[in-house]
């Protein structure tokens, strides 16, 4: 009789990540800089109303929540 020991697994704590629409106006870039500093990652932007709680032009952000 044979006994295989499987890995030990790590328990992994769940990522959880906050949002942030922006409005792309005339600070936008100063907006990004000062987002970016703060963790923050652009993963969409939309061109047109796409979203209803995002203005017509707008970046959307992500980060992760410690």
């Amino acid at each position: 009789m044979s006994v295989e020991m499987l890995p030990k697994t790590e328990q992994v704590a769940p990522v959880r990540f906050e949002y942030k629409v922006i409005d792309t106006d005339k600070r936008v870039e100063e907006r990004l800089n000062e987002l970016g500093s703060q963790g923050w990652q652009v993963v969409g932007v939309t061109t047109k109303k796409q979203l209803l709680i995002a203005p017509p032009a707008a970046i959307i952000l992500m980060r992760e929540r410690h």
